[in-house]
Order: C-alpha cells, then sequence, then structure tokens
C-alpha cells in the first residue's frame, strides 16, 4: 500500500502464555512484546436535569457489573448517590437551601406562579440508572513491566457520512473540464485531517488512523493517499470507466500503464490536473497526489496521508526527477471522457 505506515512503540514480538488473558483482549489484537491490549470503558454519559443547568453527571445510582472491567477496576466515575429529600435540616433561618444535595423532583403546578415562572428553586431531576450509552469504548495499552495504561485508541470517533463529506464539497461547481474540476475539487478538500483517536489496533493495518477517504472507498482505516486521489476523481465527474480508481498506487500504475493512460516522468511535461506518482526508493510507485499549478520547473501538488492531512506541497520536476515516477494522464476535455467510454 501507499502513504505512511504507522510502527506502533512497543510491537516486537508475539508473546507466548497469554491463554489466561484471553477475555481481556479486543477479539482480533494478539499480546505483544512489552505491551498488551484490552479493551477498557471510560464514562461518557452527560446526563442532566430537564433544565439542563448544573449538575451534568449527578444521578441516583447504584454501582452494577456494568461499571467494572476486565480487571475489576471501577471504570464508572459516579459516586452512589442516595435518593435525598429535604427535610427542615436542608435550609437555614432565611430559607436557603444548604444541605449539598440534589433532591429528586417533578414540578407540579405549585412550582409555578400565577405567571407560569418557576418558584419552587428545584431542578427538575429524574432518577437515572447509567446504561451502555453512557460509557465509551477504548483501547488500552498496558506495559506489562509497570503497568502503566495510556489509551491508544478511541473507537467510532470521528466517523463521517455521505452527507458529511459532501458538504465539504458544496462550494465545488463543476465545470465540465476534466482537469480543472478535479484541481478544485482536491481544493475542497484542504485541511482535512485523519482522525487522531480512532486508530486501528490490530490485523493488517495496525495503527492505520480513520479517515474519510477510506471510508468513502470501504477502506476507512488503510493508507489513504490513492484513495484521496480517486475520491477527487468521482467528485470532478470522471468515470472509472475513463480514468480507473484503485486504493493502491503500484496496481493503479499498472493498470494505467495497460490503459495508455501513464507516462513516464522523463517523456511528460506535466499540467495541472495530471495525477503524479512518486517513487521514493525502490522503484515502485509509493505515493501520489494532483497536480494543481505548473509555473517553469516548479509544479504545486495536494497531496493527502504524505501527512495527516490534506496539503500542498511544491517540487521541482525536474531536480526532482528521481522521486517522481511519473504521471496518469486525464483527458483534457469532457467530450474526450465521453469518447472514451464509449470506445470500452
Amino acid at each position: 500500500m501507499a502513504g505512511r505506515w504507522f510502527q506502533h512503540r512497543g510491537v516486537v514480538r508475539a508473546l507466548s502464555g497469554l491463554t489466561a488473558l484471553a477475555c481481556l483482549l479486543t477479539p482480533g489484537v494478539s499480546a505483544r512484546a512489552e505491551v498488551l491490549y484490552r479493551v477498557a470503558y471510560i464514562f461518557d454519559c452527560r446526563y442532566e436535569p430537564k433544565t439542563g443547568e448544573g449538575y451534568a453527571g449527578y444521578a441516583v445510582h447504584v454501582h452494577n457489573s456494568d461499571c467494572f472491567d476486565g480487571y475489576y477496576e471501577r471504570r464508572c466515575n459516579l459516586p452512589v448517590i442516595p435518593p435525598h429529600v429535604h427535610d427542615e435540616s436542608c435550609f437555614d433561618a432565611d430559607g436557603k437551601l444548604i444541605c449539598g444535595q440534589l433532591e429528586l423532583h417533578t414540578h407540579t403546578p405549585s412550582c409555578y406562579d400565577s405567571d407560569g415562572k418557576l418558584i419552587c428553586g428545584q431542578l427538575e431531576l429524574e432518577e437515572h440508572v447509567h446504561g451502555p450509552e453512557c460509557f465509551q469504548r477504548v483501547i488500552v495499552e498496558v506495559d506489562e513491566e509497570t503497568g502503566d495504561e495510556t489509551i491508544v485508541s478511541v473507537p467510532d470517533t470521528d466517523l463521517e457520512t455521505t452527507a458529511d463529506w459532501e458538504a465539504s464539497l458544496r462550494d465545488v461547481r463543476l465545470s465540465g473540464d476534466p482537469r480543472e474540476d478535479l484541481v478544485a475539487v482536491a481544493r475542497s478538500q484542504l485541511g482535512y485531517t485523519e482522525s487522531s483517536t480512532n486508530i486501528a489496533i490490530g490485523g493488517d493495518f495496525h495503527g492505520g488512523h480513520y479517515n474519510r477517504y477510506g471510508e468513502w472507498y470501504g477502506f476507512p482505516f488503510g493508507a489513504w493517499c490513492a484513495m484521496f486521489v480517486s475520491f477527487c476523481l468521482y467528485y470532478a465527474g470522471i468515470p472509472d470507466e475513463v480514468f480507473p480508481y484503485d486504493s493502491g498506487t503500484v496496481n493503479w500504475v499498472d493498470t494505467l500503464k495497460h490503459r495508455g493512460l501513464f507516462e513516464d516522468v522523463q517523456s511528460h511535461t506535466p499540467v495541472p490536473g495530471d495525477i503524479i506518482f512518486f517513487d521514493w526508493d525502490d522503484g515502485r510507485a509509493d505515493h501520489v497526489g494532483i497536480v494543481t499549478e505548473v509555473e517553469g520547473s516548479t509544479i504545486r501538488t495536494i497531496e493527502g496521508n504524505r501527512e495527516p492531512v490534506v496539503k500542498e506541497y511544491e517540487y521541482d520536476y525536474i531536480a526532482d526527477q528521481l522521486r517522481i515516477l511519473g504521471y496518469g494522464i486525464l483527458p483534457e476535455k469532457a467530450e474526450e471522457a465521453e469518447a472514451q467510454t464509449l470506445k470500452k
């Protein structure tokens, strides 16, 4: 795959003799040398009185098995608050509440004056029992030697839907020129940043960060430079039949060469709308972006997954030929794109 790779600290070799700890690990997450992972839960309930005023998180609550994780440590950070009914000792001589406790209370007509203004001075507070929605799942890294724990992933954060990413495209106006439209879509994505909390732990993509372009492509934790460019092609209105999409750069270059849509770095002068493929050191495509501007030998690009953010870069396409593999060539006009589609 192309793009950045993530190597999590402490991952060296598989450990043996961890059968007894298997129930503590995330399914599909293996124990590693120096560290292991477990699923834990942090309190994430935003329970509030009906009024929405203050006392967030207070509830009549009795701890149960849901409040403890696999290590039998309390993971619910709310105290047990017994039911309370105010009596005379709860007020001072001026009638001011001094007990500091909350009373379960439902407003009745006597709580309002003739104008409907609340006069009882109490919060309408309902009894609340914490349920699964009050806890947030996290993946915790445990150092076997010290027992120190670090949250390394908060699953289900930063998730996006089609409506979310299409909102970022609302100002894009397609002109019918495939190259121009591709650049316009790419510019609309500048600044998008992959999730820093929702990280794949275990499996083939250990350390992959959740991202919009992988979600769109169906591979939400994959290296996303190629999926970013494919996303831009799709929303620029360039059909896969005209210029094929891919999630990986090596296979993509092979496909483009087979289709006659690829030019190597020595034989092509880049223009805006070209798909630029980079080779860092191994003779194969390692990364991909979109050419947006050309001034003399200076080209500017928009790329994703070179850093965690969609960002602009600048190169001298002559001086930097050793790290530029070549270019994917788009049709210049919509009519050419249609003609290529009809030929297939």
